[in-house]
């Protein structure tokens, strides 16, 4: 059994491997809509963070653990909305 390559041994390997082996093919402009399912031709950054917050992606209560049911529902966050705070007894939805 060969021994363990370092990280950087292993990332050349991969490039190489990579451009002998990767099929590049030509790109071509499409509307967003007709993107589903295709790849990018290069490499994309994002201009800044959305949402600003680091916030669920799914449906759900915010609640704390401490407090006792029931719990009076104060309000409602989206995707990309403020934080928002809660007192005791209280649940956002």
């Amino acid at each position: 059994m060969e021994s363990p390559i370092s990280l950087k041994e292993a990332i050349k390997k991969i490039n190489e491997l990579k451009n002998e082996y990767y099929f590049r093919r030509e790109s071509e402009l499409v509307d967003l809509n007709d993107s589903v399912s295709r790849e990018l031709s290069e490499t994309i950054f994002a201009d800044s963070i959305s949402p600003e917050f680091d916030i669920a992606a799914m449906d759900g209560f915010a609640v704390r653990c401490e407090d006792a049911y029931p719990l009076k529902i104060k309000g409602s966050v989206y995707a990309g909305d403020s934080m928002v705070m809660f007192k005791c007894g209280e649940a956002i939805a």
